[in-house]
């Protein structure tokens, strides 16, 4: 390959820096926007306790106990979480359905559960 072709190639570091470079310069502008514009949006910041375990805030408290009809999803939806956890891989799980099936009430009971 001709030095030519060597510079215009993929794999020319300085050439990927310098194409790299106005999307990093973008991004770092819209962080330092956002962090400026944090207040607007009424964040509360959760720092991790000694522990370096995060709080969780929550408006209801949802258990087992009162999520009825509904052990065999919710024991296979924590399996399911439980299992993403252990692999240390970044999922996303989609509860979907109509209104008032008990999508957030299952969400809210994945969440508080203590093996979570």
């Amino acid at each position: 390959m001709s030095q030519l072709g060597t510079f215009f190639s993929s794999s020319n570091q300085v050439l990927f820096a310098l194409s790299m470079s106005p999307i990093v310069r973008d991004l770092t502008q819209t962080f330092h926007k956002l962090n400026a514009d944090k207040g607007d949006f009424k964040l509360i910041p959760n720092i991790p306790n000694e522990l370096g375990v995060m709080s969780r805030r929550v408006d209801h408290i949802f258990s087992e106990e009162t999520f009825v009809g509904r052990k065999k999803v919710l024991n296979d939806l924590l399996r399911t979480v439980l299992n993403v956890t252990k692999k240390k891989k970044l999922s996303m799980i989609s509860l979907v359905g109509m209104g008032g099936v008990g999508k957030s009430a299952l969400a809210k009971v994945i969440f508080n559960d203590v093996t979570v």
